[in-house]
């Protein structure tokens, strides 16, 4: 079955298809598009505000990061956090959800940002002297960055002072 052919498909045929699939991968052809199965499906939790198609999107990410390197993977983990927030926008946070917890979010921003805060700051301010691999650093926090800019302007969604400290120089990184 290929990917546009699921995501025509009511979502718990498209759920039970997935688990079996990642339970036993053989079943599943060489050349299935996982990056349009995971869009169309993130295009549909919005869409029909369904929290089943927003699980299979993320697992579909999560599939893709599974066969990617970190630095290659960096799309598929804004996309699947881009998509976690929305969802918290339209449900509201939910601790312990495995797609509404805000702490996921927070946890995955921390997690990949490996240069300090007053590095980043001191590097963004004298960006003529950094080097191709700080450039690229500081880019990478600016494009995170993004979500958690997202995820403040939710209602329910209070970020400690940390994270407005970087959002605050957001604006300043390359």
């Amino acid at each position: 079955m290929s990917a546009n052919d699921l995501v025509g498909k009511d979502v718990q045929f498209v759920k039970k298809w997935l688990e079996a699939v990642l339970a036993d991968e053989s079943k599943i052809l060489n050349d299935f598009n996982w990056l349009g199965f995971a869009e169309v499906s993130a295009s549909n939790a919005k869409r029909l505000k369904s929290l089943d198609w927003a699980d299979i999107s993320i697992r579909a990410y999560e599939k893709l990061l599974s066969e990617h390197s970190e630095d290659m993977g960096k799309s598929f983990y804004i996309s699947s956090m881009i998509l976690r927030t929305s969802m918290i926008g339209m449900f509201g946070p939910s601790k312990g959800h495995p797609i509404l917890d805000v702490d996921t979010i927070i946890s995955w921003f921390n997690k990949y940002t490996k240069i300090p805060f007053e590095v980043a700051k001191s590097k963004s301010a004298s960006r003529e002297r950094c080097t191709i691999e700080d450039l690229r650093q500081l880019r990478n926090i600016k494009n995170r960055l993004a979500v958690i800019s997202e995820l403040s302007k939710i209602k329910d969604v209070q970020l400690d002072e940390y994270l407005q400290k970087w959002l605050d120089i957001r604006g300043d990184l390359p």
